[in-house]
């Protein structure tokens, strides 16, 4: 059994008390399945499990057009990774299950899109967030799909009216 836990402070933001960005258990199930539950990362994007930590991106930085659109980067819930070796390839299936009540500022492209003012904070609370990502892995190409859906609830109706379901692919 594995702890593993990341504090975040951002620039720009105020601190709020919520510094706790991941904290998770990891249990390693068999050489090729482990099991994680409490705060984890929710694995929308390519780099989205690593988005903090800006050494491990393959560019200076990842393109904010795509990674400023997901407001739920992490889940309280439970994900399970299982590894395929085929050859020189791997597959990893990463089923995951959650919810998450929080805030996000809505950032700057989307807020102009919207006529609102930049920095305007959203409370939302999202729940039966469940998904399934799958990863095909070479030593010179990575391929991924991935789908998550969950029922989010905002006073605020950034696309999202008093109940909607989100989904992304």
């Amino acid at each position: 059994v594995d702890l593993t836990a990341q504090m975040l402070i951002r620039g720009g933001e105020t601190y709020d008390g919520r510094l706790l960005n991941v904290a998770f258990l990891s249990y390693n199930m068999t050489d090729s399945i482990k099991l994680r539950g409490g705060r984890i990362k929710l694995n929308t994007f390519l780099v989205s499990d690593y988005m903090e930590v800006g050494f491990a991106y393959p560019w200076i930085r990842p393109p904010q057009e795509l990674y400023v659109l997901n407001p739920l980067t992490t889940i309280n819930g439970v994900e399970l990774l299982y590894k395929v070796n085929l050859g020189s390839w791997s597959v990893l299936f990463e089923p995951h299950f959650g919810e998450r009540s929080s805030s996000s500022i809505i950032s700057p492209p989307i807020a102009d899109s919207m006529n609102v003012p930049k920095g305007t904070k959203i409370e939302y609370e999202a729940s039966g967030i469940s998904g399934m990502n799958i990863i095909l892995r070479s030593m010179h190409s990575t391929f991924r799909i991935g789908y998550t859906q969950a029922r989010v609830q905002s006073d605020f109706g950034v696309g999202v009216s008093d109940k909607a379901y989100i989904r992304s692919i």
